[in-house]
């Protein structure tokens, strides 16, 4: 232990002093600040993590349309009834949607969804969903700029959609919809609410059958306030870890500069990539777990 922090030392001594003398082309910004501390306690941010760099501001915009869609799906029922609350809760989840990723990329997932049911409609066959889908994959991961300017949202958005339109048709194919979905329309409505719903719409993959069964015990579950609480400080827990590493170690910006990387002597280099290892693993332990956190903190919320 006390080497590793002999390395994580030496490793943050050497960021440091490369960065005051601007020999390290780190992308940062000294705006950012997870909480509040005196001045001379933060550097500045590493964005060289373009996924944390997007995902964060994203998320914390996404915070208040789920703020709303938990009140539509706890209160809703005191205004309209339990047939009319799916169509409610979906046309919100599309204005949400609208909101957060452009109204253009819900056109074109919802383009993606309606051919892939058409034609789990007409063939009835596992093989056909698959196939009809792996183009539409294919052609959004290789031409993401093609859809809109920003990757990162037609990646998170249409990407995560696809894959519920894919669970749910197979799920049609074999017969397993709920028996009251017995028409074309309440088919296709029932994928619409599956998919659009809002806390699952990226991040988590949600399978058709899960999300049913959720749907379902919502009626006889028991609300765990503690739990919620809990689940509410680990996120936050994680999330500040992330942006204190973010803000006082800079290996990933040393990674993503060969040039600097080269000139580097071989024992700092060597202290640096030891570090960085440690740091990349605990960043991805932190997203999935806040992912799964995300999950249990709705399933938790979503119950009358």
């Amino acid at each position: 232990m006390l080497r590793e922090n002999r390395l994580l030392t030496s490793a943050k001594k050497l960021q440091l002093d490369e960065i005051k003398g601007g020999n390290l082309r780190v992308k940062a910004s000294s705006n950012s600040r997870p909480f509040p501390a005196p001045e001379k306690f933060w550097q500045v941010q590493d964005q060289s993590n373009w996924e944390w760099s997007r995902w964060c501001p994203f998320a914390i915009s996404f915070l208040p349309y789920l703020a709303v869609h938990c009140f539509i799906f706890n209160a809703g029922d005191l205004f309209v009834s339990d047939h009319a609350m799916p169509y409610v809760a979906t046309i919100y989840s599309l204005f949400a949607c609208s909101r957060l990723f452009t109204p253009w990329l819900v056109f074109v997932s919802i383009v993606q969804g309606t051919f892939i049911f058409a034609v789990s409609q007409i063939f009835r066959k596992r093989l056909i969903v698959w196939v009809s889908s792996i183009p539409l994959l294919y052609v959004v991961m290789h031409n993401t700029l093609d859809f809109y300017h920003d990757p990162f949202l037609v990646l998170a958005f249409v990407s995560y959609t696809l894959l519920s339109y894919i669970s749910f048709n197979l799920e049609a194919v074999d017969g397993n919809l709920r028996p009251e979905d017995d028409t074309v329309w309440k088919k296709y409505s029932r994928m619409l609410f599956y998919t659009f719903y809002l806390p699952y719409v990226i991040s988590l993959v949600v399978l058709y059958p899960d999300f049913e069964r959720q749907i379902r015990e919502r009626t006889t579950r028991q609300r765990r306030w503690l739990r919620v609480i809990f689940f509410c400080a680990r996120i936050l827990v994680y999330w500040v870890a992330v942006e204190l590493m973010l803000h006082l170690f800079y290996f990933e910006a040393m990674l993503n500069d060969p040039e600097f990387a080269y000139q580097m002597p071989k024992n700092e280099f060597l202290t640096a990539s030891m570090a960085f290892g440690k740091r990349l693993l605990n960043h991805s332990l932190f997203r999935s777990d806040t992912v799964s956190l995300k999950h249990g903190l709705f399933s938790e919320l979503s119950i009358r």
